[in-house]
Protein backbone atom coordinates (compact mmCIF):
# COMPACT_ATOMS: atom_id res chain seq x y z
CA UNK A 1 0.00 0.00 0.00
CA UNK A 2 1.44 3.32 -1.09
CA UNK A 3 1.35 6.90 0.68
CA UNK A 4 0.03 9.33 -0.76
CA UNK A 5 1.52 12.85 -1.31
CA UNK A 6 -0.94 15.68 -1.95
CA UNK A 7 0.73 18.63 -4.15
CA UNK A 8 -1.81 21.19 -3.60
CA UNK A 9 -0.73 23.69 -6.82
CA UNK A 10 -2.12 21.26 -9.26
CA UNK A 11 -4.79 19.57 -7.36
CA UNK A 12 -3.08 16.04 -8.19
CA UNK A 13 -2.59 13.29 -5.86
CA UNK A 14 0.51 11.74 -6.49
CA UNK A 15 2.16 8.33 -4.85
CA UNK A 16 5.42 8.28 -3.36
CA UNK A 17 6.18 4.71 -4.12
CA UNK A 18 6.88 4.83 -7.38
CA UNK A 19 3.64 3.96 -8.65
CA UNK A 20 2.95 4.94 -12.09
CA UNK A 21 -0.69 5.48 -10.85
CA UNK A 22 -1.78 9.41 -11.22
CA UNK A 23 -5.20 10.46 -10.44
CA UNK A 24 -6.85 13.93 -11.16
CA UNK A 25 -8.44 15.06 -7.91
CA UNK A 26 -12.04 17.67 -8.35
CA UNK A 27 -11.25 21.27 -7.62
CA UNK A 28 -14.07 20.80 -5.56
CA UNK A 29 -13.20 17.88 -2.67
CA UNK A 30 -15.18 16.98 -0.43
CA UNK A 31 -15.36 14.69 2.53
CA UNK A 32 -17.83 11.98 4.05
CA UNK A 33 -18.07 11.97 7.75
CA UNK A 34 -19.79 9.10 8.48
CA UNK A 35 -20.10 7.10 12.06
CA UNK A 36 -19.47 3.56 10.12
CA UNK A 37 -16.44 2.44 10.24
CA UNK A 38 -16.67 0.86 6.25
CA UNK A 39 -18.94 2.10 3.43
CA UNK A 40 -20.33 -0.50 1.52
CA UNK A 41 -19.38 -0.07 -1.93
CA UNK A 42 -16.23 0.98 -1.07
CA UNK A 43 -12.42 -0.14 0.03
CA UNK A 44 -10.23 1.81 2.15
CA UNK A 45 -7.22 2.49 -0.30
CA UNK A 46 -4.90 4.37 2.20
CA UNK A 47 -5.33 4.55 6.10
CA UNK A 48 -4.37 8.25 6.94
CA UNK A 49 -4.89 8.03 10.86
CA UNK A 50 -6.53 9.00 13.90
CA UNK A 51 -8.36 12.39 13.91
CA UNK A 52 -9.09 13.89 17.56
CA UNK A 53 -9.74 17.54 17.72
CA UNK A 54 -10.96 19.68 20.50
CA UNK A 55 -12.52 23.25 19.64
CA UNK A 56 -13.60 25.86 21.74
CA UNK A 57 -15.67 28.42 20.56
CA UNK A 58 -17.36 31.73 22.28
CA UNK A 59 -19.25 34.46 21.47
CA UNK A 60 -20.57 37.55 23.39
CA UNK A 61 -23.60 37.70 21.11
CA UNK A 62 -26.16 34.66 21.26
CA UNK A 63 -29.24 36.79 20.25
CA UNK A 64 -27.75 37.61 17.15
CA UNK A 65 -26.80 33.78 16.13
CA UNK A 66 -31.11 33.03 16.86
CA UNK A 67 -30.12 31.93 20.29
CA UNK A 68 -28.20 29.20 21.61
CA UNK A 69 -29.40 26.72 19.57
CA UNK A 70 -28.25 28.98 16.50
CA UNK A 71 -24.56 29.31 18.37
CA UNK A 72 -24.36 25.51 18.87
CA UNK A 73 -25.54 24.55 14.90
CA UNK A 74 -22.58 27.13 14.25
CA UNK A 75 -20.06 26.08 16.14
CA UNK A 76 -21.07 22.31 15.17
CA UNK A 77 -20.99 22.94 11.38
CA UNK A 78 -17.65 24.90 11.90
CA UNK A 79 -16.06 21.93 13.54
CA UNK A 80 -17.18 19.49 10.81
CA UNK A 81 -15.73 21.86 7.96
CA UNK A 82 -12.47 22.04 9.88
CA UNK A 83 -12.48 18.19 10.01
CA UNK A 84 -13.08 17.42 6.75
CA UNK A 85 -10.88 20.84 4.87
CA UNK A 86 -8.25 18.65 7.52
CA UNK A 87 -9.03 15.35 5.95
CA UNK A 88 -8.80 16.42 2.27
CA UNK A 89 -5.73 18.08 2.90
CA UNK A 90 -3.96 15.28 3.51
CA UNK A 91 -5.96 13.23 0.77
CA UNK A 92 -8.24 11.63 2.42
CA UNK A 93 -11.96 11.68 1.22
CA UNK A 94 -13.83 10.09 4.20
CA UNK A 95 -13.53 10.14 8.01
CA UNK A 96 -14.71 7.21 9.21
CA UNK A 97 -16.40 6.34 12.46
CA UNK A 98 -16.94 10.01 13.13
CA UNK A 99 -17.55 10.69 16.52
CA UNK A 100 -18.59 13.88 18.46
CA UNK A 101 -17.68 12.76 22.06
CA UNK A 102 -18.07 16.12 23.78
CA UNK A 103 -19.84 18.84 23.90
CA UNK A 104 -19.88 21.01 27.17
CA UNK A 105 -21.84 24.78 26.40
CA UNK A 106 -22.14 27.47 29.10
CA UNK A 107 -24.93 30.14 28.51
CA UNK A 108 -25.00 33.07 30.13
CA UNK A 109 -28.07 34.53 29.36
CA UNK A 110 -27.89 38.10 31.68
CA UNK A 111 -24.83 38.58 29.56
CA UNK A 112 -25.31 37.20 26.22
CA UNK A 113 -22.32 35.33 26.37
CA UNK A 114 -22.06 31.67 25.36
CA UNK A 115 -19.00 29.27 25.14
CA UNK A 116 -18.86 25.85 23.83
CA UNK A 117 -16.16 23.09 24.04
CA UNK A 118 -16.39 20.33 21.01
CA UNK A 119 -14.29 17.46 20.51
CA UNK A 120 -14.44 15.83 17.50
CA UNK A 121 -12.27 12.04 16.85
CA UNK A 122 -12.37 9.64 13.69
CA UNK A 123 -9.83 7.51 11.79
CA UNK A 124 -9.31 9.43 8.25
CA UNK A 125 -8.86 7.46 5.25
CA UNK A 126 -9.01 7.36 1.35
CA UNK A 127 -11.95 5.48 -0.37
CA UNK A 128 -12.39 3.75 -3.70
CA UNK A 129 -15.42 2.30 -5.48
CA UNK A 130 -15.67 -1.20 -5.86
CA UNK A 131 -17.09 -0.44 -9.36
CA UNK A 132 -13.82 1.46 -10.23
CA UNK A 133 -12.25 -1.70 -9.73
CA UNK A 134 -14.07 -4.28 -12.05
Amino acid sequence: MSCPLVDLSSNKRFFSSGDSRLSAVSSQMSCLLTPLSAVPGTLIDVYLGNLDFFFIRETTDVREFGGIGGFIHASLTEAQAVVGAHTTSLGGNALLSYRLSELDVIHQTSRNQAQCLLNVCGDMAYLVSLDGLA
